[in-house]
């Protein structure tokens, strides 16, 4: 790869940013040399990797914030721009499950899923761009999902965001290009974290909140000259142990 050999004093802010894959992106972000603006609706935790983060050497900020509260993304921006007058890296994490047939349905959850998983991004990605568009390199990352692609019963609402992520992803992709902004949209299956603990997974064969950094941090060093629009990620072994299951 010949992308950038030094991201030191560059600026990434990463959403959900407090456990599972934002964790592992954000501890690998600061790694790389990102100063991080960090978000998550757990301020203790966030306060405990805000603390690792500064000791590797790096600025952190770190907002303990509702994404789905409409006001969130401007305020996360606003802070960003007087902090590090700077953004470099936008990575969309935060998300919900919003589980539940249709029949069945809390609207009031649906909704939230629907505000924090594709709102938030559509909103944090485009009032982010002013500050971006004054570099000559930059990128947005979406932490999509595999139910993009394989939709399975009761998780229309999250199958649903993250289908529409995808395609906010490639539609923006070709906006923006020309500004030296790369568009990646990374796409895995299951995933070691909480969201999925309750289901019944052979857990040494899910793919780790690590190998997802492991995308993002590729993404990154990609050449000026090609952007990985999407990265789709799946566990070598089936972690499932239901018989004919095939995620």
């Amino acid at each position: 790869m010949k992308g950038l050999t030094s991201f030191k004093g560059k600026t990434a802010l990463v959403t959900g940013a407090s456990r599972g894959i934002g964790r592992s992106i954000a501890q690998r972000l600061a790694e790389m040399g990102f100063n991080l603006v960090l978000t998550a609706r757990s301020g203790e935790k966030l306060r405990e990797l805000e603390k690792r983060i500064k000791g590797l050497g790096v600025e952190c900020e770190s907002l303990p914030l509702d994404l789905s509260e409409k006001e969130a993304p401007e305020k996360i921006i606003r802070i960003t721009q007087e902090t590090f007058n700077s953004l470099h890296v936008v990575v969309n994490n935060a998300a919900s499950s919003g589980g539940g047939r249709l029949q069945d349905a809390d609207l009031e959850r649906w909704d939230r899923c629907l505000d924090l998983n594709f709102r938030a991004a559509v909103h944090l990605t485009r009032l982010g761009l002013p500050l971006m568009s004054k570099n000559d390199w930059g990128a947005v990352i979406n932490i999509s999902s595999i139910s993009a692609h394989r939709p399975s019963g009761g998780a229309a609402m999250y199958s649903a965001t993250k289908h529409a992520l995808n395609g906010f992803s490639h539609s923006i992709f070709e906006d923006i290009r020309e500004q030296g902004i790369k568009v990646v949209c990374i796409t895995p299956g299951f995933v070691a974290t909480d969201l999925i603990a309750k289901y019944n997974l052979a857990s040494e064969n899910l793919i780790q909140p690590d190998d997802v950094a492991d995308a993002v941090s590729y993404a990154l060093n990609c050449s000026g000259t090609v952007c990985p629009t999407e990265i789709i990620l799946r566990p070598q072994k089936s972690p499932h142990q239901a018989k004919g299951a095939n995620t």
